[in-house]
């Protein structure tokens, strides 16, 4: 068995695209100009901490790489940002035009000589490379079988740093105990920054299955296509939310009658959990041409020939937005029904609004995706778009959201903003979605 405190190496580099070479270890590479001949010479740069060969430069002289008195200035750089604008170490400032002579890259904190060209003529600066910033790192607690070889690295979730990683722990797991115990552990980059992180460790074998929500019996329109896992979750002791798996071969969304849909969740031990849910198919009682006369009504009323699709979106958006009244209940079973109790009644849950609004898009041709709520056990779900007019991909929700200060500001709205306004609310469970699940780049900003 391994010692349990022994630490773990784990490397991390960030790569950049400015120019520059690396000078070995704490030595600085000098590149000797003076003993130059017109056939070259070789400069030799060593370890400070031996003296093996590291790094050769082999330098052919020329007119216009005579390196010159110009004073120079020493930058500080922090490993992981962008380089300082070369100009920056001239002392000078009437030269017209200094860049990077070479391709750089550090991963490693030190003193560092950097070849630059002023005009044309070669000079060399000093960078002083850092890493100030302690590395970000999200970690999960962990079952293990007794018995079993436990490093630092297994608690690891994901971890983000511009140098390297040392793990460790900072108290070691009792290998012999077979209760639930915390363990801390540290995690320190080549800058000497430090996190400290939290887990907890049980030996033992989990017998428990994931836990299922948000299952039951659903009666649904004949042709309507339906979201299975709309609402369901899967959430485990140890491994936290868990895929869901959906067996709807019996259904025939295009006949009436009732049909079993088997759910069921396996969790990294192997338990599985299973539930049934029954949905039953009926016809609708609203006639879809009439729907269909409906929606062309409205767009008629709201939307001219001269009118961008920003424009109509927008139109759409108003309407939806001060024609429905938000009462809480969802039709969302009968989108023929959700049509007539918005546009008729002028009445609907989260669902009518997004389900309207794109009915109109639809019809008018811009593209746009339904998107709903991460929700979990015992949270609402909500439904919203993902619309594009022309300038990319924006969110898109013209339900009401009284109490809430982004309430009547929801039209277009970017990546951050869906952040920052589900940040503000309860839990953080308003918008919580993960775009990547849409296949589309919505506009960050």
């Amino acid at each position: 068995m391994r010692d349990p405190g022994r630490q773990i190496r784990m490397h991390l580099q960030t790569k950049h695209k400015n120019k520059m070479t690396k000078v070995a270890g704490i030595a600085m590479l000098c590149i000797m100009t003076a003993a130059l001949t017109a056939c070259g010479s070789t400069a030799q740069s060593k370890d400070a901490t031996n003296s093996n060969v590291i790094e050769e430069v082999t330098v052919t002289p020329t007119e216009s790489a005579a390196t010159t008195d110009i004073e120079t200035i020493e930058q500080t750089y922090e490993i992981g940002t962008e380089l300082p604008d070369a100009k920056a170490f001239v002392a000078e400032n009437s030269y017209s035009e200094v860049e990077y002579a070479q391709e750089y890259t550090f991963t490693e904190p030190g003193e560092y000589s950097v070849e630059l060209t002023a005009d044309g003529t070669k000079i060399t600066a000093n960078l002083q490379a850092v890493d100030t910033i302690a590395p970000v790192v999200e970690v999960k607690d962990l079952v293990a079988e007794p018995g079993s070889d436990i490093l630092p690295e297994d608690f690891v979730e994901s971890m983000t740093d511009a140098t390297t990683v040392t793990a460790a722990f900072m108290t070691a797991p009792d290998l012999a105990s077979e209760e639930v115990q915390t363990v801390i552990l540290t995690f320190t980059d080549l800058g000497g920054n430090t996190t400290t992180k939290k887990a907890s460790l049980h030996f033992g074998l989990d017998t428990t299955a994931p836990v299922l929500s948000g299952i039951y019996d659903r009666t649904v329109t004949v042709g309507k296509a339906v979201s299975y896992k709309d609402g369901v979750t899967a959430i485990d002791d140890f491994d936290g939310p868990v895929e869901i798996v959906v067996d709807s071969c019996l259904v025939n969304i295009r006949a009436t009658g009732s049909y079993t849909v088997t759910y069921s969740a396996t969790d990294s031990a192997g338990n599985t959990a299973t539930q049934e849910a029954v949905f039953t198919f009926v016809e609708s009682e609203y006639d879809s041409d009439e729907m269909d006369t409906l929606v062309d009504n409205v767009l008629d009323q709201i939307l001219t020939d001269d009118m961008t699709q920003y424009e109509q979106a927008y139109a759409i958006y108003k309407y939806t937005y001060e024609h429905i009244a938000y009462i809480g209940v969802s039709f969302k079973a009968d989108d023929l029904q959700t049509i007539y109790k918005g546009i008729v009644e002028g009445s609907g849950d989260c669902y009518s609004y997004a389900y309207i609004s794109q009915v109109m898009m639809n019809k008018i041709g811009i593209p746009n995706i339904m998107v709903h709520r991460d929700s979990q056990p015992g949270e609402t779900n909500h439904y919203w778009l993902i619309i594009n007019v022309g300038d990319g991909w924006y969110y898109y929700d013209s339900c009401w959201h009284r109490g809430c200060s982004f309430d009547g500001k929801t039209f277009m709205f970017t990546e951050a903003q869906r952040i920052e306004w589900t940040n503000r609310t309860e839990n953080g469970y308003y918008f919580r979605m993960d775009p990547e699940d849409y296949g589309v780049d919505v506009v960050q900003e």
